[in-house]
């Protein structure tokens, strides 16, 4: 699998710790660990072996030896990255968790362009206080023939005067075109139009949404695209994220590109303002009780379909347990030294967007965070931990209970977790119905049982035996007068 990015860091032998924090914070980075690499770049000597040893157990992680004359300080060498881009940063910079996930997305649409240049107002935040530049990997081999650069212009409404005013704005959508998809977990937009058109005197780009009669209206993040030859016409690259909220499903949501421009050729010098929308997208409504295949929108399960009209989003998702049961064959635990990571295999989980979903792996009750990632390899990610045992294994992406996976943890007394099927259920004794007790005879009266009583319990079987003698019987009632 080819990675997306390569970050290319400079280590000296003041800057280790910094780089090891810089390795720790690109950790928790939303784009998949598959999808990019960091490499550390270090001049032979004793940093080698330390920078070695932070790499250790890391697959995309790597330590390159620079010698003096390879690279010059701080720039990467294309030769050794395997990303299709490069970002270079320095050991003290710092990413916004969704950071390198946008800048692949950037690089994706970047299309023949080698260079990309993110202003740092519009760049995630704390990155630097210069531009964040992405180079493409193989077009940085070429020695900057046929190079471009896109950059950011601002994420606030476009005011660039770059062509005469347009009093139209209709003729300024004319040629404004629309893509919608899902991309990490958003319903995202992308369009492209002249840079003629899109940039007239005083026009706004803004995505416009009408939800149960309230106007949201989100700034369009512009990118302006130059290039080099006469052949290339310089035009603008737009994109917007419309979030889906759970209470968007009691009505339409309604998306349009909205233009405004204004003209001061009015008498009294004043401005007039126009506008007009164009439809992009379609409407969330609830769907039938076939759920297609789930898409994650903020961060939760949706499924997703067309009615021919438009994008339907149903929410009811969420609540159903869409993993199903769990062969222990899918399930992997990698020891590290950050601990036990559990990574469970779920490719019966078909889906129509990437992304990922936070849920819980609950052991016997207890929930421990997991991730379950859409991409190429639909998996659950999870850092186990427990005290030696069997525990069963449920979980949980969604509000509704935990859900049985049909296997359980075993936890060794090492600290060594495997996951198994559960242990056959030994059947149950049978359950011994006791006989109620008979009840009590009731007790002789009379003056042979006053006698019996007196003698001791040993003789009692022989007196029991003479007193059915009738011999005896007759000769006791004569002496006691009884008839």
């Amino acid at each position: 699998m080819t990675r997306r990015i390569t970050v290319w860091t400079p280590v000296t032998d003041d800057t280790v710790a910094p780089a090891t924090a810089l390795l720790r914070h690109l950790d928790a980075q939303t784009l998949p660990v598959q999808e990019w690499e960091l490499v550390l770049a270090a001049p032979p000597g004793p940093v080698v072996s330390d920078l070695e040893r932070v790499a250790a157990h890391r697959p995309n992680v790597r330590v390159v030896v620079l010698e003096a004359d390879e690279a010059p300080e701080g720039a990467a060498d294309p030769m050794q990255a395997e990303g299709e881009w490069v970002l270079v940063l320095a050991p003290d910079d710092r990413l916004e968790r969704t950071a390198l996930s946008q800048l692949a997305q950037l690089g994706s649409e970047a299309g023949d362009h080698d260079v990309l240049t993110v202003r740092a107002q519009t760049a995630p935040r704390g990155a630097a206080d210069r531009a964040v530049v992405l180079t493409r990997r193989d077009g940085s081999r070429d020695s900057g023939v046929g190079e471009r650069s896109a950059e950011v212009v601002a994420a606030e409404p476009l005011r660039r005067r770059v062509a005469p005013s347009a009093s139209d704005p209709a003729h300024v959508l004319s040629d404004v075109t629309a893509d919608v998809h899902w991309v990490d977990g958003a319903l995202e937009l992308h369009g492209r139009a002249p840079l003629h058109a899109a940039g007239a005197a005083g026009a706004d780009l803004v995505l416009v949404g009408r939800r149960t009669g309230v106007v949201l209206a989100r700034p369009v993040d512009a990118f302006t695209v130059s290039g080099d030859d006469e052949d290339t016409e310089p035009g603008l690259l737009w994109s917007a994220s419309v979030p889906v909220d759970a209470h968007d499903i009691d009505d339409e949501l309604e998306v349009w590109l909205e233009v405004s421009s204004s003209d001061t050729d009015d008498e009294e010098g004043e401005s007039s303002r126009t506008e007009e929308r164009k439809p992009l997208v379609g409407r969330v409504a609830a769907a039938e009780d076939d759920l297609d295949a789930p898409a994650v929108i903020q961060g939760r399960l949706v499924s997703v379909r067309s009615d021919g009209e438009g994008v339907v989003v149903d929410l009811g998702a969420t609540g159903r347990s869409l993993l199903g049961r769990l062969d222990p064959r899918q399930a992997t635990v990698v020891e590290d030294a950050t601990g036990s990571l559990l990574t469970v295999e779920v490719p019966q989980l078909e889906h129509r967007s990437t992304g990922h979903v936070d849920g819980a792996l609950v052991l016997d009750g207890v929930p421990l965070p997991a991730r379950l990632v859409l991409d190429e390899n639909p998996r659950v990610e999870c850092r186990l931990a427990g005290s030696p045992g069997r525990a069963t294994l449920e979980w949980s992406f969604g509000p509704g209970p935990a859900a049985p996976t049909g296997c359980d943890v075993v936890t060794s007394a090492t600290g060594e977790f495997v996951v198994s099927a559960p242990r056959p259920e030994t059947p149950a004794r049978p359950l011994t119905v006791r006989r109620p007790k008979a009840p009590a005879r009731p007790q002789a009266t009379g003056p042979v049982a006053a006698l019996r009583r007196r003698l001791p319990k040993g003789v009692d079987p022989v007196v029991a035996k003479l007193s059915t003698m009738p011999s005896l019987r007759g000769a006791y009632r004569r002496a006691t007068g009884l008839r």
